[in-house]
């Protein structure tokens, strides 16, 4: 969507700079307020999604989700300054958390401990992320 509409464009172009979207000629405000129609749309969706799935409506459902989705982008080769990474990367670290999530549930190990895990492998990641970054001399954030 991003690469092969002209939402897309306008998108990517508002979020790198408002400033030259709006001199380019690109409704800068109505970008914004369409891609947040668009986040929250999806995510209404997810949350009927899991709400059928566990069949409670309550307010903590989604807790943890949050955390477990920035680990699987980071460890699918996003950075978290933006502008590097592929959704495969992102799928690919998707599968990596689901896998890692069964293994350590299945070893029996408890979910604060499992927190534990995936904070030190996000530190990890981030931190061989950002060397390779400025080896690399490309290290922007």
């Amino acid at each position: 969507m991003l690469t092969r509409t002209s939402f897309g464009v306008k998108l990517k172009l508002t979020g790198s700079s408002p400033r030259a979207a709006k001199l380019s000629g690109i409704a800068v405000e109505r970008a914004i307020i369409l891609s947040f129609v668009l986040a929250a749309f999806t995510a209404t969706i997810a949350g009927l999604a899991v709400t059928s799935l566990s069949r409670v409506g309550a307010w903590y459902n989604g807790a943890g989700y949050d955390f477990k989705a920035v680990t699987a982008v980071v460890i699918g080769g996003m950075t978290l300054a933006g502008g590097r990474g592929t959704i495969f990367g992102v799928l690919g670290g998707s599968l990596i958390i689901g896998i890692l999530n069964n293994i350590m549930t299945l070893i029996g190990i408890g979910t604060f401990s499992q927190d534990m895990i995936r904070g030190a492998i996000f530190i990890v990641v981030v931190g061989i992320n950002a060397m390779s970054l400025r080896r690399l001399g490309r290290d922007d954030a």
